[in-house]
C-alpha cells in the first residue's frame, strides 16, 4: 500500500495538466489569402476551383465545406475514418490536387497552404494582451520581445501573435514625374530588383584555403533605397529613385484590429505542448508579466485573459472536495457501527484507489483534464462500497469471537463474488463508452478509462489491502476480564467520564436507529405482502419519470462550464469596412464598461475577424471588414 501511495502521490504531482484530452481528427484545412477580393470573387475564382480538384483527385473524403470571406478561402477537408497510414497518404493526394490547380488568380499572395487540422490549435492556456497609450512601434517590441521571452519557457509549443501589423516598406511613385522624364513604372521595378540582392556567387581559392563568395546586395535603410540608381537622363545626371517617388517605413494597411479597454492592443496566445503542465506553466507566465511589467515604458500595459487554468483548477477543487468529504463521512458512518479502527481500515479504500489510478495514468501517457476529472469525480462516491461490504461481513465475523486473521479470510471469501459482480455491473456500463467511434468517441473515451480502473483498484485493495490490515492489526473482541473502562477508571478520572459520555452516545445511536430498524422491518413484511402492487408501482412511476424527465430536461454532452468571461459578435452588412464595423464595436464596448468594475476584469475586442469558441468545431477563424467581437473577461470567483 505505501509503494501504491507513493508512486500514486509522484504521478498526482508529475501528470501533466490541461483543460481537453488530446483528441486528433483525421482533417486537413486548406487556406488560401487573396487580398483585395470579395467574399463571391473569393467563392468563384479560388474556393471552387480547388474543391472541385479535391472532389477528382481525393479518395475517402467524408465531408467538404468551406469559407470564403473578404481576402481568404477557407476548405475543410473531413476524411473517413481510415487508418493513420491511409490519412498520410490521402493528406498527401490533398497537397498534390491543390498544388496541380492553374487557374488561380496571379494577384495570390502564396500557394494554398494544405496543413492537418490540429484540434487543440482552438486553446491557448493563456493570453497576453499588450496595450496602453503607446505608439504602435513601442507595443510591437514589447510584443516580440515577450514572445521570445515566453517560447524560452520548457513545454510552450507556439505563441500566436494578434493585432501585429508587418512592418512594410512604401515606395509611392509620382506618374507626374515618371511621365517628365519618359520613364515606365516598370523601369523602376526592374531597378529596385537588381539592386536588393543577396545571391551566393560561388568559392574563390587563395592558395590552400577556398572561401565562400555571396554578393551582398540588400537594402539596409530608406536611404540606400532611395539612391537606387534608375537611369541616365540625356544631359548625362544619374536619375535617382528618390527623384520620382517617396519613401516611407511604415506598415502594412489594416485588415484586423485587437483592442482591450478602448486602447490598440496586440494579444499572444500562448499554447502548450502535450506533456505540459496548464496550471505550472500559467504560473510561470503569470510571473513574468508580473516581473515584465516593472520595466514597461509609461503607459503600457500587459493584462492576462482567457486564463484556461481557472476552470481546470475548479474541476480539482471539486474532485479534492469530493474525495475528502466522501472519506470523513465514510469515517463518521462507519465509526457510529464498527468502531474507529475498522472505519479506518475501509476509508482507506479511496485515496489506495486514487493513487493507484493515477500511477496507471502516468504509466500509460494520460493527462490529467477536465474530461478524466469528469470521470474520477462521477465514481468517487462508490469507491468505498466494496470496502465497507466486505469490512463489515469481516466485523460480523469478529463480533462473534473469532479471530481477526480468520475474520479477515472468511469475510472477503464470503462476499467476494457478490461484490465482484456488483463491479462488474458498473463497469459494463461504463464500458461500451470506449467503443465510440469518431472525435467524440476519442474526446469521451477517457471517461470509462479512469471509472474502470478505479473501479479495479477498489477491487483490488479490499480483496488483498484490506483483509491484510485486518489481519495484522485488527482486534479481536474482548470477553472476559477487566474492561477498558475499568483500566481507564484507575488511570484517569476525567478521561473516564469523557469515555462514559461518549458510549453513552454510542448507547443513544444505538436505540434511535434500533427503532428505525423496526419501523423499515414493518414496512417491508406489508411490501411483501404486496410485492407484485408494489413492484408494478415503482415500474410505473418511475417510467414515467424517466419519459417525462427525456422530454422536458435539456440534452447536451457535458454541463455548461461557467467560464469566466462571455462574447459578444457582431456582424455588419457586407458593405461594412474596417473603420464603420470600429465603431460599432466602440459602443458595445462602451456598454461593456458600466458593469460592475468589481466585476469586469478587462474588456478585449477585436475588429475584422470571429474567433472560434471550441476547439472541437471544426471552424477556422472567420475574416472580414464587417466582422467585431468584445470578449469580456471577468473576475475570478476567488477574488
Amino acid at each position: 500500500m505505501i509503494i501504491i501511495i507513493a508512486f500514486g502521490l509522484y504521478a498526482w504531482i508529475n501528470l501533466p495538466r490541461e483543460l481537453t484530452p488530446e483528441v486528433s481528427v483525421q482533417s486537413a484545412v486548406v487556406t488560401t489569402l487573396y487580398p483585395g477580393a470579395s467574399p463571391e470573387e473569393v467563392e468563384m475564382l479560388v474556393t471552387a476551383p480547388i474543391e472541385d480538384a479535391i472532389e477528382e483527385n481525393v479518395n475517402k473524403v467524408d465531408l467538404l465545406f468551406s469559407t470564403s470571406s473578404e481576402g481568404r478561402s477557407v476548405i475543410f477537408v473531413d476524411f473517413e475514418e481510415i487508418s493513420d497510414r491511409d490519412f498520410d497518404k490521402e493528406l498527401e493526394n490533398l497537397r498534390t490536387a491543390v498544388d496541380q490547380v492553374n487557374a488561380l488568380p496571379e494577384e495570390i499572395l502564396d500557394d494554398p497552404r494544405v496543413e492537418e487540422f490540429d484540434i487543440s490549435f482552438g486553446f491557448p492556456i493563456l493570453t497576453i494582451v499588450v496595450g496602453g497609450n503607446i505608439a504602435e512601434t513601442q507595443m510591437r517590441d514589447i510584443a516580440e520581445n515577450l514572445k521570445d521571452e515566453i517560447s524560452d519557457i520548457k513545454n510552450i509549443a507556439s505563441v500566436r501573435m494578434a493585432g501585429l501589423r508587418e512592418r512594410e516598406i512604401w515606395i509611392e511613385v509620382n506618374p507626374d514625374r515618371l511621365k517628365a522624364y519618359r520613364l515606365p513604372i516598370s523601369a523602376v521595378i526592374t531597378a529596385l530588383g537588381t539592386n536588393n540582392l543577396n545571391l551566393p556567387a560561388g568559392t574563390m581559392e587563395l592558395g590552400s584555403t577556398e572561401f565562400m563568395v555571396r554578393t551582398m546586395g540588400e537594402f539596409s535603410d530608406l536611404d540606400t533605397i532611395g539612391e537606387t540608381f534608375i537611369t541616365v537622363q540625356p544631359i548625362g545626371r544619374l536619375l535617382r529613385l528618390k527623384d520620382v517617388a517617396t519613401i516611407s517605413d511604415t506598415y502594412e494597411e489594416v485588415r484586423t484590429l485587437s483592442r482591450i479597454d478602448g486602447q490598440p492592443s496586440i494579444s499572444l496566445s500562448v499554447q502548450k505542448q502535450t506533456e505540459g503542465n496548464t496550471i505550472a506553466l500559467v504560473a510561470k507566465l503569470r510571473e513574468l508579466v508580473d516581473n515584465r511589467r516593472t520595466v514597461l515604458p509609461e503607459g503600457a500595459e500587459l493584462t492576462v485573459v482567457n486564463d484556461y487554468s481557472v476552470v481546470l483548477k475548479e474541476r480539482l477543487g471539486i474532485l479534492e472536495t469530493n474525495a475528502f468529504f466522501g472519506l470523513v463521512l465514510v469515517v463518521l458512518m462507519l465509526l457510529l457501527f464498527i468502531g474507529w479502527r475498522n472505519a479506518l481500515f475501509a476509508a482507506l479504500g479511496i485515496p489506495v484507489a486514487f493513487m493507484a489510478t493515477f500511477w496507471f495514468m502516468s504509466i500509460a501517457g494520460y493527462t490529467l483534464n477536465g474530461v478524466a476529472l469528469f470521470g474520477l469525480i462521477l465514481v468517487v462516491g462508490i469507491v468505498v462500497d466494496d470496502a465497507i461490504v466486505v469490512m463489515e461481513n469481516i466485523y460480523r465475523h469478529i463480533e462473534s469471537g473469532v479471530s481477526p486473521k480468520v475474520a479477515a479470510i472468511r469475510g472477503a471469501e464470503e462476499v467476494g463474488w457478490p461484490v465482484v459482480a456488483a463491479s462488474l455491473t458498473t463497469i459494463c456500463a461504463f464500458g461500451p463508452l470506449m467503443f465510440m467511434s469518431g472525435v467524440t468517441g476519442q474526446f469521451m473515451r477517457i471517461v470509462p478509462v479512469m471509472a474502470i480502473l478505479v473501479l479495479i483498484a477498489s477491487l483490488f485493495e479490499v480483496f488483498v489491502i484490506l483483509p491484510a490490515h485486518v489481519a495484522e492489526w485488527g482486534k479481536a473482541k474482548q470477553r472476559e476480564g477487566r474492561s477498558r473502562f475499568d483500566n481507564l477508571r484507575t488511570r484517569s478520572q476525567g478521561a473516564f467520564t469523557l469515555s462514559v459520555r461518549i458510549t453513552g452516545f454510542f448507547v443513544w445511536f444505538a436505540m434511535f436507529f434500533e427503532l428505525i430498524r423496526n419501523r423499515y422491518v414493518s414496512i417491508l413484511k406489508v411490501t411483501i405482502r404486496h410485492r407484485y402492487t408494489f413492484v408494478g408501482s415503482v415500474l410505473f412511476f418511475g417510467l414515467a419519470a424517466c419519459l417525462g424527465a427525456f422530454f422536458v430536461l435539456d440534452r447536451e454532452l457535458f454541463p455548461g462550464e461557467e467560464f469566466p468571461q462571455f462574447y459578444v459578435k457582431a456582424e455588419m452588412p457586407p458593405s461594412y469596412g474596417i473603420q464603420e464595423t470600429t465603431e460599432v464595436i466602440v459602443q458595445i464596448e462602451e456598454l461593456a464598461k458600466r458593469l460592475p468594475s468589481t466585476e469586469v476584469d478587462a474588456v478585449v475586442s477585436n475588429v475584422g475577424l470571429h474567433t472560434f469558441m471550441s476547439g472541437l468545431v471544426r471552424k477556422s477563424v472567420t475574416y472580414g471588414s464587417n466582422l467585431g467581437e468584445v470578449i469580456v473577461e471577468l473576475t475570478p470567483k476567488q477574488e
